[in-house]
């Protein structure tokens, strides 16, 4: 079976300086371009923040902690 992703079509109100500013930095014509990578980029930073701050948790633990809390930050971590 194939696995189709669903698709949204979705809005929002931007001020037309923050999407001239936002098509700019993502070298995009387009609104919806220019929004696409707004997403994606908001999406892998946080992915990253969130993946740092387990690995400095798991750090400051690993003596004082339990081994089933470390193994669950690193399966979080895979």
């Amino acid at each position: 079976m194939i696995n189709i992703p669903h698709i949204q079509h979705v809005q929002t109100v931007l001020l037309e300086e923050t999407l001239k500013e936002l098509k700019r930095k993502s070298n995009k014509q387009y609104s919806k371009d220019a929004l696409t990578v707004a997403v994606e980029h908001y999406l892998d930073c946080k992915e990253d923040i969130i993946r740092a701050a387990l690995q400095v948790a798991k750090a400051n633990l690993q003596k004082d902690c339990s081994k089933e809390i470390i193994k669950q930050i690193d399966e979080a971590l895979l």
